[in-house]
């Protein structure tokens, strides 16, 4: 018997109450398979509602087979025996071992009672199954199929619900062919070549119909977060629309609408933008969105969602973003594989607004604004993981409160599950950059965000920066990357020209500041860094007066005055000018006393490092750590902002044993269990090396420096204090290599950089004169003496030695 033919037998020999049963159970398994066929294989939203449309057509049609087949009487498929007549025993083959029956000479079956033509029976009314006079014959119940039995089959019913599927089969398989290939209104975008995969789509700001002044942009800014995520859309960046728009001379902050996104589409070759508009209805929002074409501004497609309530935003924002994801040309595969909006940011439309309000105050400069609305976000909603990591980030970048920065970052880690996959990686590495310092795990979180994202700015400045120490020519081609991008920001200019300063490749670096100061003409870090540029060439007189006019300008930050004023006193020491490094370096601390006591602390340090570096007074660069020091300024600084390394060396270096000791000990008490103990064990290496070098010790003092230059993966670093390490171990040719190496290049971008230049050139000066090289001692001691020829009248014997040192070489070499 074949499986179908055993399948219908199998129907009827159910009751009407089995077969319900088997229908619900099998249709709750066919549910469950559709649904993991929809999660797997991205097969459209209206699937799993056609099949249960399906089976619930099918419900009434297999009732009603069991009925005719079970309790209508007996068609041609019946099967079973007769049922009894009347409560007695059924009809059937005769018993050959009983008896013949009696029957009266009228064929009437014994003891039965004669019943006129056209009267009832007893009990019941009009004709029903039984004797009926005048035919002479016996009736049993009647055999004759019903009207339906027919139609209503176990054949036709299984046969018609396969026939069902394979029609829901076929309408998917022609919609995907459809959307694939770009036949018909279901057809994607990308599969028609209207837009083409990773080419950038302007998305303009939501049109605002609401009372609510923040609507538009809270819709936008969600929906970015989201179409971020897509590999098929690439969303123009807002720093490059930013800059397009400055190049249109309009305002680069002015709200971006439909029109105007369409004029930067249209002037950067773009096919087409997203523009939508926002509505309320009642206490209800409609949100409309169009993909429109920026060539003749016709639609591409339009969708419309509603959010029934406030609290409903998110998620209506949420269905736009997947339509229009779908549509694009992105599997429904990908699409669902995403953490949902509402669950990726917060379910609190008031803390969604609170990071919206933020995020456009970032872009205006006000951090401090942004960091107190993040604060309020965060209150509302405590697993707002964006806003915690946001939050991290101002933090760190205006120097306020490590201890604040590291629990918001810490946060944002904890809640990393509530993030798109781009966020939660980008917070893992932040995470693993200032709380945990796992190099490793830093690394694999930004490299995951460039496998999703390969022009993901953030991705690529950061990855860059954790390369500086080791790999320079990989941090440069990262960050070439970078600015090329659409979107790149200002840190990847100052990173990418830093790095060409640290190798020593000036011409480079002066066109990428250049460039930095044309993409972002109003950005005060541009003066910065044209004027640090200037100082690593050697153009002092151009550096100032920038340096000057970023300290006078009223937009500037207290941090940028506190710099400007660093990299004066830097300049003036690098030239020997100890009493104008000084008053630099005073007027950066009185700046830093509005930043806390952390920044107060180490301005202190820069400021008595001016006579400690250059040999002068040591008395007078202790007096005024110890003056830092005695105002409790180490007590009052956050536990996570504490200075103890910057402290440590220059205790060590200013051969204060003891006390180094004993600020190693604190250190090591102090630090929070949250911050990995390598990363201390490393910065404490070096602080070591510096007490053995100062006790002469220099086998240990190298191995180390060295050990904590690795544990910080940092082979650039403290260049100067290896080559001097190495010069008092005896090694002449070691020390000339590492002093050669520090010269042509630089550890860090960092206004300390430009005071260890000239100490380079007057030890390679006099190794050289030592070692009878003439000319390289002619060379290295005139740069040094064009340094301080203008130099502190303290300082000058050193610039005499420095001739003379050159006067002997000439002459052994003839000039």
């Amino acid at each position: 018997m074949s499986t179908f033919k055993q399948l219908i037998h199998e129907a009827h020999r159910r009751s009407l109450w089995q077969v319900l049963g088997i229908y619900l159970a099998v249709s709750w398994i066919a549910l469950q398979i559709v649904d993991v066929l929809v999660s797997n294989f991205g097969l459209p939203d209206w699937v799993p509602p056609g099949a249960l449309v399906l089976l619930v057509i099918g419900l009434p049609i297999v009732l009603a087979t069991a009925f005719v087949q079970e309790g209508m009487g007996r068609g041609p498929d019946q099967v079973g025996p007769t049922p009894p007549l009347h409560g007695g025993a059924a009809l059937g083959p005769a018993d050959p071992s009983s008896p013949a029956p009696h029957r009266d000479p009228s064929g009437a079956h014994p003891g039965a009672h004669a019943v006129p033509a056209g009267a009832s029976p007893p009990g019941g009314q009009g004709q029903g199954p039984g004797l009926v006079q005048g035919t002479g014959s016996l009736d049993l119940p009647s055999t004759r199929p019903s009207r339906f039995a027919h139609l209503f089959t176990w054949r036709n019913a299984i046969a018609g619900g396969v026939l069902a599927f394979a029609a829901l089969g076929f309408l998917v398989v022609s919609y995907w062919f459809m959307w694939s290939t770009g036949i018909g209104p279901v057809g994607s975008l990308v599969a028609q070549g209207v837009i083409e995969v990773e080419e950038p789509i302007v998305l303009a700001e939501f049109h605002n119909g609401t009372n609510d002044p923040v609507m538009g942009e809270l819709v936008t800014s969600t929906l970015r977060i989201d179409l971020v995520e897509s590999p098929v859309i690439t969303l123009a960046e807002r720093a490059h629309v930013a800059d397009v728009l400055r190049r249109m001379e309009r305002d680069p902050d002015a709200p971006l609408t439909a029109e105007l996104a369409r004029e930067v589409a249209v002037r950067e070759g773009l096919k087409a933008v997203i523009e939508g508009d926002v509505q309320p209805a009642g206490v209800s929002y409609v949100l409309t969105a169009t993909i429109r074409a920026t060539e003749d501004g016709r639609s591409l497609s339009a969708f419309r969602v509603t959010a029934d309530d406030p609290d409903a935003v998110v998620g209506a924002i949420d269905e736009l973003s997947q339509r229009i994801r779908e549509r694009a040309g992105e599997s429904l595969r990908t699409i669902r594989a995403g953490e949902p909006l509402e669950g990726a940011t917060t379910s609190s439309l008031e803390a969604l607004r609170k990071l919206t309000e933020a995020e456009k105050l970032t872009t205006q400069g006000d951090d401090p604004g942004a960091i107190a609305l993040l604060e309020e976000a965060v209150e509302l909603d405590p697993t707002f993981a964006m806003a915690y990591r946001k939050l991290a980030v101002l933090l760190r970048n205006n120097r306020i409160d490590a201890d604040r920065m590291v629990d918001a970052a810490s946060l944002a880690y904890e809640h990393r599950s509530r993030l798109t996959d781009r966020e939660r990686y980008l917070t893992e590495a932040y995470y693993h950059q200032v709380v945990s310092g796992d190099w490793d795990a830093q690394l694999q979180a930004y490299r995951a965000v460039l496998r999703a994202h390969p022009d993901d700015v953030t991705a690529l400045n950061n990855l860059a920066l954790m390369y500086l120490g080791t790999d320079r020519e990989a941090a440069t081609e990262l960050l070439e990357r970078a600015v090329a991008a659409p979107g790149a920001p200002d840190v990847a200019y100052q990173n990418l020209t830093g790095n060409y300063i640290r190798q020593n490749r000036l011409d480079k670096a002066q066109d990428i500041a250049e460039r930095f100061q044309e993409r972002y003409p109003d950005n005060l870090w541009t003066v910065e860094t044209l004027a640090i540029v200037d100082a690593f060439a050697g153009r002092p007189e151009e550096a100032r007066p920038r340096l000057a006019s970023l300290y006078d300008d009223p937009a500037a930050s207290r941090f940028q005055r506190v710099r400007s004023s660093q990299w004066h006193g830097a300049m003036s020491q690098q030239r020997g000018r100890a009493a104008d490094a000084r008053r630099y370096y005073e007027q950066a601390l009185r700046e830093a006393e509005e930043l806390g006591p952390s920044q107060e602390l180490r301005r202190a340090v820069d400021l008595a490092r001016v006579d400690l570096r250059l040999s002068l007074s040591r008395e007078r660069a202790l007096a005024v750590v110890n003056a830092a020091l005695d105002r409790g300024l180490l007590e009052a600084a956050p536990v996570l902002d504490r200075p103890f390394f910057q402290l440590a060396t220059f205790l060590a270096e200013a051969g204060e044993v003891q006390r180094t000791r004993e600020l190693l000990g604190r250190w090591s008490e102090e630090t929070p269990p949250e911050v990995t103990p390598d990363l201390v064990e490393a910065r404490q290496s070096i602080v070591h090396a510096f007490l053995a070098e100062r006790a002469g010790d220099y086998e240990s003092a190298l191995a180390l420096l060295d050990e904590g230059r690795r544990g910080l993966d940092c082979t650039y670093c403290w260049m100067n204090q290896r080559a001097r390490i190495v010069a008092g171990g005896g090694d002449r040719a070691g020390a000339i290599a590492a002093w050669e190496e520090r010269a042509r290049s630089v550890d860090t971008f960092l206004p300390a950089q430009l005071v260890q230049l000239p100490l380079a050139y007057e030890q390679l000066c006099a190794l050289h004169a030592e070692a009878g090289n003439g000319a390289e001692a002619v060379n290295y001691c005139g740069l040094f003496v064009s340094l301080w020829e203008s130099a502190d009248p303290e300082l000058q014997p050193r610039v005499d030695a420095a001739r003379r040192a050159m006067e002997n070489a000439s002459r052994i070499t003839g000039d």
